[in-house]
């Protein structure tokens, strides 16, 4: 396995980036493809008799391409802010705020609808999610673990695995393409244990910052996991979609959070 160099790391980080450009200029053919194709009337009309969700198509678009912008924004600067940086903390966060594009694919399942395509790439686009749920909170969980105490310069295995154990997950479950949620994806089984395990991934990958801090007694620590906390409260709250104030409030804790998080790991590695 090669060793984690600057160049690798903005190889991997590039490739990604290119990833979630592809996603935004998908997304931004499609709302041009519904602005020059429906009328204002239609955009502001709900799907609720094709699935549970009674929000206006317009903020379903809204609520999915505030994430793939973010993540797109984000990688950009974070990936400016931090290059020569190859901290692990910094590589593995910058992949969790790239991950985060993979929820905003779920809009596509609006073209599905309007076109009658078959519902088995809606059930591609669950797994997508999926996917990009379980890579991104594993790399969230990397970048917790590497301060505690983990001396490798091997980031590679740690992404192999993550990258193959979030496919295995999103390929097995199974996917139910009669029902979909008010979040735009079809229901998927085993829920109790996949939000089990989501649960203790999003609790260690804050609480693995207050282990390093306490381990090597820096309050820096503690900020970092205070922003990862914010920003998982903030995920949190977006993905309900079940007001506009939460949903605002959300998108805020998640930016602040990401803010807050970077602005502290630079003073904490400033100097490499």
């Amino acid at each position: 396995m090669l060793l984690m160099t600057l160049t690798l790391r903005n190889s991997i980080l590039i490739g990604f980036l290119l990833v979630v450009t592809l996603f935004f200029l998908f997304f931004s053919a499609f709302l041009i493809y519904l602005v020059a194709g429906f009328p204002r009337s239609f955009l502001l009309n709900d799907l609720y008799q094709i699935t549970e969700s009674t929000k206006p198509i317009a903020e379903l678009l809204i609520t999915c391409g505030a994430y793939i912008l973010y993540s797109l924004v984000t990688g950009y600067v974070l990936k400016t802010y931090f290059r020569k940086t190859t901290s692990p903390e910094v590589f593995f966060f910058m992949l969790f705020t790239l991950s985060l594009s993979f929820n905003g694919l779920k809009c596509f399942q609006i073209f599905l609808i309007l076109n009658s395509l078959p519902s088995y790439y809606g059930v591609v686009l669950t797994r997508l999610d999926i996917f990009g749920t379980f890579f991104g909170l594993g790399c969230l969980f990397c970048a917790g673990i590497f301060p505690t105490g983990i001396r490798t310069q091997k980031y590679g295995l740690f992404i192999g695995l993550i990258f193959l154990i979030s496919v295995i997950i999103a390929a097995s479950l199974p996917v139910d393409a009669s029902t979909m949620d008010t979040s735009l994806s079809y229901a998927v089984g085993n829920k109790k244990e996949l939000y089990i395990v989501l649960y203790v991934l999003k609790l260690f990958s804050f609480i693995n910052f207050f282990l390093a801090g306490y381990f090597k007694n820096n309050r820096d620590y503690y900020y970092l996991g205070l922003a990862i906390l914010v920003l998982l409260a903030g995920t949190e709250a977006f993905r309900i979609f079940s007001s506009h104030l939460l949903e605002i409030s959300g998108f805020i804790s998640l930016v602040f959070g990401t803010v807050f998080f970077s602005n502290r790991i630079h003073s904490l590695y400033m100097w490499r």
